[in-house]
């Protein structure tokens, strides 16, 4: 089986498109073709699906794991050299977005870690590489679970236990992986963070939890571990909540000098000072949870990845999982928000972290969108499962990342204090603190009683779709109002969400809302109105059952 491109792209103006063929027997073209056509269905799934014209390029099947698409800025001397590799197969640079992509292939470690620094210098911003492997499935977002504990209501045990978590310990924390130097994936010594990292975490370790190092060198471009703590659920094991944040950092400049502090030693100090609390409160959780330290995140998510694909491939019933990535900068120190990003992201889980950061953080949260760069997050989403994101600020973040001055004297740690609460308080609804479970009923049975202030109507549109609007009473002071489908009608969570609208109207004492979206009904559905303040706590609801008549 021949291991050579044997056609490449052909670049004329300023986009080249190929189709990418993996190769199942022999060296003829007799295989799989991985395809989709359209640019935006094919970039912005990544590795599941490509774009069919321009060039054909046939990848060996034991090499399916040597490509990667590539960010970055049109019109630049990396862009350039990216249009001019015999490696790159395919390439798009558009200058009215501002981002360009090129699927390139790397067949070593060093390559991989080359272009990834390279990348990451161009676009300052991490995620600048991801895998774009040939065997991957395309895989939908599926229905949401319900949370094990309403995200709308506020418990007192939730509440006490973040209340512990430490700016200080945190502080501890970052310093303590800032001081390895580096923590690059191709250091001589790669796996020290890691080992850094499970020492760390073994001395935190609850009741009947286990740790394990993971290694990715079999199926990834990297000899560095990543760590996964696992805690059992008590009465709902089977599903699992996962928080995560990577390892590693990088340094185009002196690989050596990698501190990463903000990059994400924040992360994972997070993640450090959550497991703290857990263990020094004897915290138990009725699903089961998972803490990940992922490894070669800088290089194209390589731990995440691998982790992901295992879930998938071995029907982990993954429910729900967060990302840590950057939590500790603010340019403006004065400023605590919280960012929650949509991008590749659940969003139902987008509505259950601004729940929790109203009810348990008082706000200042806003929602945003990644303009380019991406996190771990990504590959979990990837392979169709729930996953959400909180970042520093989508575009005004630590610009002194992947350099030497990626130092803890940057950090707020108030603001990384923040992140961890959020995260401990989503750990807490979403795998179900048990302590909090009778607290947290008795918020929700008045959250619903609050129906009677609420009705609704349904009205047909000109496409053959259906469009909702929404009255309360004007004393809800509701400023928006979402819609989402459920299950069976009494559960926490939704199973999607469908449509949000801002308030439309007032008049004689009552709110009006007016969806835009075109809804697809059937008999039988059952949907739930949320209606939110201006603070973005939860202030009425109504859930219904469609009937035809």
């Amino acid at each position: 089986m021949s291991s050579l491109v044997k056609k490449r792209s052909f670049f004329a103006s300023n986009v080249a498109f190929a189709a990418i063929v993996l190769l199942t027997g022999s060296s003829e073209p007799n295989s799989q073709q991985f395809s989709t056509p359209g640019f935006d269905g094919g970039w912005e799934n990544g590795g599941r699906s490509y774009v069919l014209t321009g060039s054909t390029h046939y990848i060996p099947e034991n090499k399916h794991h040597e490509l990667v698409m590539v960010s970055f800025k049109p019109l630049t001397k990396f862009a350039k050299y990216l249009e001019l590799q015999n490696s790159t197969l395919a390439y798009y640079s558009s200058v009215p977005t501002g981002i360009g992509r090129a699927v390139v292939r790397v067949d070593s470690e060093e390559k991989r870690s080359f272009l990834a620094s390279m990348a990451h210098d161009n676009i300052h911003a991490c995620g600048a590489i991801e895998g774009f492997d040939l065997l991957a499935q395309a895989y939908t977002l599926g229905n949401a679970d319900s949370p094990a504990i309403p995200t709308s209501v506020k418990a007192n045990s939730v509440s006490s236990l973040i209340s512990t978590i430490s700016a200080d310990r945190i502080r501890t924390s970052v310093s303590a992986l800032e001081s390895l130097g580096t923590r690059y994936h191709a250091a001589d010594f790669p796996n020290y963070p890691s080992d850094a990292v499970k020492s760390q975490w073994q001395s935190l370790l609850p009741a009947n939890a286990s740790i394990a190092q993971v290694d990715h060198s079999t199926t990834q471009q990297t000899s560095q571990k990543s760590v996964v703590l696992r805690i059992p659920g008590s009465t709902d094991k089977d599903k699992t909540i996962i928080l995560g944040a990577h390892l590693d950092s990088i340094n185009l400049s002196n690989p050596s000098a990698a501190p990463g502090a903000d990059d994400d030693a924040s992360g994972i100090a997070a993640l450090t000072e959550i497991l703290r609390a857990i263990k020094s409160s004897g915290a138990t959780f009725a699903r089961t949870v998972e803490f990940h330290a992922y490894a070669a995140e800088e290089v194209g998510l390589l731990g995440s990845t691998d982790l992901a694909s295992q879930a998938k491939n071995s029907s982990q019933n993954v429910a729900a999982m967060l990302q840590l990535d950057m939590v500790g900068y603010a340019s403006d120190t004065g400023t605590q928000t919280i960012h929650i990003i949509k991008t590749n992201t659940s969003p139902v889980l987008v509505r259950h972290l601004k729940d929790l950061a109203s009810v348990y953080l008082g706000g200042d949260w806003l929602v945003g969108e990644l303009r380019a760069g991406t996190s771990d997050h990504k590959s979990w989403s990837n392979y169709g499962f729930h996953a959400a994101f909180a970042f520093e600020h989508p575009t005004d973040y630590n610009h002194a990342l992947h350099t030497a001055q990626d130092t803890s004297s940057r950090i707020d740690f108030t603001l990384a204090t923040r992140f961890a609460k959020l995260a401990a308080a989503f750990l807490a609804h979403e795998a179900g603190l048990s302590s909090a479970v009778t607290d947290a009923a008795t918020t929700w049975a008045a959250q619903q009683a609050t129906s009677e202030n609420i009705t609704l109507a349904v009205s047909p549109s000109k496409s053959g779709s259906y469009r909702f609007a929404a009255a309360s009473v004007q004393s809800l002071n509701a400023a928006t109002a979402e819609l989402c489908k459920l299950r069976s009608g009494s559960e926490y969570g939704c199973q999607s969400l469908n449509s949000e609208t801002s308030l439309a109207a007032q008049k004689s004492g009552r709110s009006f809302f007016v969806t835009t979206d075109e809804l697809s009904l059937a008999d039988a559905d059952i949907w739930r109105v949320n209606f939110y303040d201006a603070q973005g706590l939860l202030v009425g609801m109504r859930t219904f059952k469609l009937r035809k008549t």
